[in-house]
């Protein structure tokens, strides 16, 4: 029994020794005036990724979003993405990728799950840090009784930075 213990915690010991984790994500503030409606947004969306070898990682983010009009109540959105990230460009520091992700999102009392490819670039800008964005997503949406397919470009332009241990 102590020889199965032993080799455990050797096993884990060594996953954890050379493993590859990352963390960052993005964070937002925006405020926007048109006539007399004024309307201030804030979004936080951590991130945690490991990377299993030069091209393939994996990785989840929680993101909320609070969007608050002058007038009425605001608007809370919890979310939650996890992804499999497929680097397929490399030159030198510069990186292409795509991430195939799934999502859950919460606003109010609306759900929405959403399944999708997101293009994206990466730079790293020395051996421990790493910025990134992506553009858009192919996918589908599925949002209470409404559903789409299709090609997202027009507001999913997000940036993020990373740190990698």
């Amino acid at each position: 029994m102590k020889k199965v213990f032993l080799t455990l915690a050797l096993v884990l010991t060594t996953v954890v020794a050379s493993a590859q984790w990352y963390v960052g994500g993005g964070l937002g503030v925006g405020f926007d005036k048109h006539e007399d409606a004024k309307t201030t947004t804030f979004k936080i969306k951590p991130e945690v990724g490991y990377k299993i070898n030069d091209n393939f990682a994996v990785g989840a983010i929680l993101g909320f979003d609070w969007v608050k009009p002058s007038e009425g109540d605001a608007l809370k959105t919890l979310s939650v993405e996890a992804y499999a990230r497929y680097t397929f460009l490399r030159s030198g520091d510069f990186s292409i990728f795509a991430d195939g992700a799934v999502g859950y999102e919460k606003k109010d009392d609306a759900k929405a799950y959403t399944v999708g490819i997101k293009p994206g670039v990466a730079y790293n800008i020395n051996e421990k840090w790493t910025v990134a964005a992506h553009l858009g997503q192919l996918g589908y949406t599925k949002y209470d009784e409404t559903s789409k397919f299709g090609i997202e470009l027009g507001d999913a332009l997000s940036f993020g930075v990373y740190y990698n241990f």
